[in-house]
């Protein structure tokens, strides 16, 4: 649909893919637990024994990395994004 229009082949999945492989095991467990697993930011600072403020500060450096690799405009988006790749099998 129209959400994931900028993910416009299996290059960019794959870029997508190859972003997060660049995350250390924290940041790519936190950007998982919230778009993959839809958990609030408390929920997920629980999960990663960190502070809330650290969890949205690690989510906003790689909402910033994830912008400026694919100008991809909002956070909503990149949701949904996550959610194709996943139901795609290309995520985990």
């Amino acid at each position: 649909g129209p959400a994931t229009a900028w993910l416009k082949d299996d290059l960019d999945s794959e870029r997508l893919r190859e972003l997060l492989s660049e995350e250390d095991a924290e940041t790519r467990a936190i950007v998982l637990y919230v778009y993959f697993d839809d958990m609030t930011r408390e929920e997920t600072a629980v999960l990663v024994g960190l502070s809330v403020p650290t969890v949205r500060k690690r989510l906003n450096q790689f909402l910033y990395r994830a912008r400026k690799a694919f100008g991809v405009p909002s956070e909503a988006i990149l949701a949904t994004a996550f959610a194709t790749l996943t139901l795609l099998g290309m995520l985990r």
